[in-house]
């Protein structure tokens, strides 16, 4: 019943005020195209030194963006903000995409041959997504939305996955995924809205506030927190990847405030006869080949409920080990932080993350994440 209530929230609530669904646009430019690989492992976090299996222990996702991806008919399905017979297509950024990824879960102790009573329960997750990151490029505005259909249970593959790579890399094999949770149909619709709550008052420090939801037979939860940059970047809505690209939107009111002092530093230097090192036109500074920040992204989440702990809605048969409702963690906190370092249309991304307990009887669990973003225009 959450799940359902959840869902008829998002799609009919407050949502779609700000946003409707997608009506075909021309290309803002040249139709770009991306590639992004992900690997989460929790052998890649570095705050314990015996890094081991438990609770989200591993996830790969490959995303494939561009213009080809409005074909597909869940595009009406999608979000987008208000355009009118006024708006330009340069006054919004907009990027379908297609995804394909895996995520398992594991008990703390993944030699015990029997259920563990005080565990997590072991779950795998096998989805496609189709998605559109939609930016209101002049008003500063970013709202990604997605559907994922997928599977939970053996079909996921996830016990066979973490078989191989134990067997590659000889650590202990899993013995539990006998009692993992049980096939089960995965529908989940995920929805992301993020603007800047105060004006960026200088060009090494930015912060963006965010609102989420994600609703459907896998997970129901609202949340809120903001991300923080630190560091040389390009603005964060000038496109929907912040990328740098030549026909970028450029907010000159913006630059001005943030980079009236370069200009006058190199006014200075021109006068006196010497070259500025970063030839970049002022007017661009916002839009740079090459940036290098960190970034940290604290989020709290209200959940209903969650599939990998409480079984989904299954195909037949009975989840030999899941837990109860009253167990689950009503609120978590996870706080994401990490580096950032792109070069023209490359990126890479190396995160941190934490997450305090999700149920009752759980432990404060931590993963690490690269992820690598290629332009392929």
């Amino acid at each position: 019943m959450h799940r359902l209530s959840l869902l008829l929230c998002l799609l009919t609530g407050t949502l779609p005020v700000l946003a409707q669904p997608v009506q075909p646009q021309p290309p803002r430019y040249s139709a770009p195209r991306f590639v992004r690989v992900t690997f989460e492992n929790d052998i890649l976090q570095l705050r314990d030194r015996d890094a081991r299996d438990g609770n989200f222990t591993n996830g790969v996702r490959l995303d494939l963006m561009g213009n080809f991806w409005k074909r597909l008919p869940t595009r009406f399905l999608l979000l987008e903000f208000p355009r009118t017979e006024n708006s330009r297509p340069d006054d919004f950024d907009d990027l379908y995409s297609f995804s394909i990824g895996q995520e398992m879960y594991t008990p703390g102790d993944i030699t015990l041959k029997t259920v563990d009573s005080l565990g997590r329960p072991y779950a795998g997750w096998l989805y496609a997504s189709s998605g559109l990151t939609t930016v209101d490029v002049k008003r500063g505005l970013k709202l990604t939305s997605s559907l994922n259909v997928g599977v939970i249970g053996p079909l996921s593959g996830a016990a066979e996955t973490q078989a191989t790579i134990h067997r590659w890399i000889d650590s202990p094999h899993p013995e539990g995924w006998r009692y993992q949770v049980r096939n089960a149909l995965g529908v989940s619709y995920a929805v992301r809205f993020e603007a800047r709550p105060l004006p960026q008052l200088h060009r090494a420090f930015d912060v963006i506030g965010l609102l989420e939801g994600h609703a459907g037979t896998i997970t129901n939860y609202l949340g809120g927190g903001f991300t923080l940059r630190i560091g040389q970047f390009n603005d964060y809505f000038q496109n929907a990847v912040g990328l740098y690209d030549q026909n970028a939107y450029v907010n000159e009111e913006q630059n001005n405030r943030l980079y009236s002092r370069v200009a006058e530093r190199r006014d200075s230097l021109q006068a006196a006869g010497r070259t500025p090192v970063d030839k970049t036109p002022v007017r661009k500074l916002s839009n740079r080949r090459f940036q290098a920040y960190l970034f940290m992204r604290p989020v709290a989440r209200i959940m209903l409920d969650n599939s990998f702990l409480q079984g989904g809605w299954r195909f037949r048969g009975d989840n030999p080990y899941t837990l109860r409702s009253e167990d689950v963690t009503r609120f978590f906190v996870t706080v994401e932080y990490g580096g950032v370092i792109a070069i023209k249309r490359f990126q890479l991304t190396y995160t941190q993350s934490f997450r305090t307990k999700e149920f009752r009887f759980g432990e404060q669990q931590q993963w690490g994440r690269i992820s690598l973003l290629m332009g392929l225009k």
